[in-house]
């Protein structure tokens, strides 16, 4: 096995000298290609990091009294009370009768969903099709009737001459 090992190690030194260059620039191609792709991955990675943040951010400074707030601890309620100076609020939680009250920093936010979001039940896209071919319905028998309409006044107009 030693003297396999020998054969080979000096089988590739008795190669050209032209060969090992052209083996190192080589090498140095591809070290540079793994170091652009590596640059180009952190890049595109922190500009999607930002994005995410941002868009919390934005989320939890447009948070209003009465929205659903789900804390980082699991914690379900609605707000009660925004302090924007401690960049606090109060979660309301509880049944009727026997809430509760917790203060919590604004960091603790896992998940906002809008008071309008709950209060109005959200419609299928079955019942929105139905309610826009009804109103396309109606506006067709308006317009007939408003065609029938002109066409007896023109009706009763050339009669009338």
């Amino acid at each position: 096995m030693y003297s396999l090992i020998n054969f080979l190690s000096s089988t590739s030194s008795s190669s050209s000298s032209a060969s090992t260059a052209q083996n190192q620039w080589m090498t140095y191609v591809v070290f540079g290609v793994l170091a652009v792709l590596i640059i180009v991955y952190f890049f595109f990675s922190s500009r999607q990091n930002k994005k995410r943040r941002e868009e919390a951010e934005a989320k939890v400074n447009n948070m209003q009294l009465g929205d659903r707030v789900k804390t980082i601890g699991g914690i379900c309620g609605t707000v009660a009370e925004i302090n924007d100076d401690e960049n606090s609020f109060v979660l309301k939680t509880g049944m009727a009768g026997n809430e509760n009250y917790i203060k919590f920093d604004k960091v603790a936010i896992y998940q906002i969903e809008k008071a309008e979001a709950f209060t109005a039940p959200e419609q299928t896209k079955e019942e929105t099709k139905i309610e826009e071919t009804a109103n396309e319905t109606t506006a067709t028998e308006q317009t007939a009737e408003e065609t029938a309409n002109e066409t007896e006044t023109s009706t009763d107009a050339e009669e009338n001459n």
